[in-house]
Order: C-alpha cells, then sequence, then structure tokens
C-alpha cells in the first residue's frame, strides 16, 4: 500500500493524539511544518538501508570508443554489487577496484587483460581501459523515493507537493515518522520504535524473497557462467 505525503502526516497525527491538518506544505502550523520535514528526512535515511526492490533500476553507458570514464544516473543513490556487465563481450565488469588495487593495475608492466575492470572515481564509472564502442550495464538503487503526483513518470528524493507519492510502505513510513517526531520532540518513543522495528523485520524479509539455501557439500550452478567456462572459448570445465 501506498499513500500520498499528506496522507502519511495525517495518519500519523491522529495516532499520535495530535491535530490533523487539512493540508500540509503550505501550512503555517509548526507542527505540520516538522513533520513535513521529518517525512522528507526519513524517506532518504530509508534510502541506505536496504536494496528496496521498488527503487532498483538498470543503467546502460553507451561507451563511445574514445572516453573512460562516465557519470553514473542523475537519480544514482547506491550500486548493485556485481551486477555491471560488458553486453558486448557478454562477460562481467571486474570491480569496483580500491585504489590499491587501481594503482597495481595503472602500474604493473602487463596493465591489460580479458575482462574490463572499473572504479568509482569523482562519481565517475571509470574503465582501467578504453572498452571501445560497446553497452556496459548495470543495476543501481534510484534516490527517487518520491513520485510525482501530476505525473508518475518523474521521481525525486524532496517531497514538493502534498499529494506526491511516497513509494515506501505506507504503514511503515508513518510507523518511522510517528517514532521520529516523538524523538524530535525529546519524548520516550520506546514503544514506537519497537513498533517500527517489528514492522520493518516484517516487510524487509518479504520485499524481495529468497533463494532456496543448497546445504550440500558442492553446488553446481545450472546456467553457463565463467565458473565452468574457461576465457577464451577452449571448451567447458568438466
Amino acid at each position: 500500500m501506498r499513500g500520498t505525503a499528506l496522507k502519511i502526516v495525517q495518519q500519523a497525527c491522529g495516532e499520535l493524539g495530535l491535530p490533523v491538518p487539512a493540508y500540509g506544505l503550505a501550512s503555517q502550523d509548526q507542527t505540520t511544518i516538522q513533520l513535513f520535514a521529518l517525512l522528507n528526512s526519513c524517506g532518504n535515511e530509508m534510502l541506505n538501508w536496504m536494496d528496496w526492490q521498488f527503487l532498483i533500476k538498470d543503467h546502460e553507458i553507451t561507451t563511445n570508443g574514445t572516453d573512460v570514464a562516465y557519470p553514473r544516473p542523475s537519480d544514482f543513490n547506491s550500486q548493485i554489487n556485481q551486477t555491471i556487465w560488458d553486453k558486448g563481450m557478454r562477460r562481467p565488469v571486474r570491480g569496483p577496484l580500491s585504489p590499491q588495487q587501481w594503482s597495481a593495475i595503472k602500474n604493473r608492466i602487463v596493465s591489460v587483460g580479458p575482462f574490463i575492470m572499473y572504479r568509482i572515481n569523482g562519481d565517475m564509472v571509470e574503465f582501467n581501459r578504453n572498452p571501445g564502442a560497446d553497452t556496459i550495464v548495470y543495476q543501481y538503487v534510484s534516490n527517487g523515493w518520491v513520485e510525482q503526483y501530476d505525473n508518475p513518470a518523474i521521481h525525486s528524493q524532496m517531497i514538493a507537493n502534498d499529494n506526491d507519492i511516497i513509494t515506501y510502505e505506507f504503514w511503515l513510513i508513518v510507523k518511522m515518522l510517528k517514532m521520529r517526531m516523538w524523538e524530535a520532540k525529546g519524548l520516550d518513543a520506546t514503544a514506537l520504535k519497537k513498533e517500527f522495528d517489528t514492522l520493518y523485520d516484517a516487510i524487509t524479509g518479504q520485499d524481495q524473497g529468497a533463494p532456496i539455501l543448497n546445504m550440500s557439500p558442492r553446488v553446481r550452478g545450472a546456467l553457463i557462467t565463467s565458473n565452468n567456462v574457461p576465457d577464451g572459448n577452449y571448451g567447458i570445465i568438466p
């Protein structure tokens, strides 16, 4: 379930026994102003807690054969590890490299190899060598947790209208807002935190599902990968 920014604030006020506002961002009431400010804070804080599946996006880098560094998306919050692939060569791009690994790669006698490698530098994806004219893809978590009410295609990380849609689960963000409001007022928020933690654990445990874990000593993958096909197409490792 999702709701508007105003509806979330109204629900939180009703549960806390505070006056329920008829409108939000244009209000001169200090409690309403504080609640909307805290709601913005809550939404941006939750971005970094996990890879929320509804915020995961694909990004393509179309390399031009000249540059080795390319900007990340404007709504980038965090990268999904081990999802960056070279579509042209059908192989993973290794990384991100640490400063020590990057220095070793750039300064040793042989600095190239079959796999492209990358690091994050200055908010750019930088490759260890020119990838040529190719397409590099990866997944990332967007910071656009606010859906614009009159244009669902536009997302941002700040509320601009009372009717903007908050993409987090409605009851979860309500409970977090209640907790943060009581904490900001210097009141005992222990019970509110317990409410929030219980729902958070339940929701995040179901947000993306989970694979079946194999406890056998050896697991063979069903797909052909770089783990069972050697570089150079010499055949499948038995």
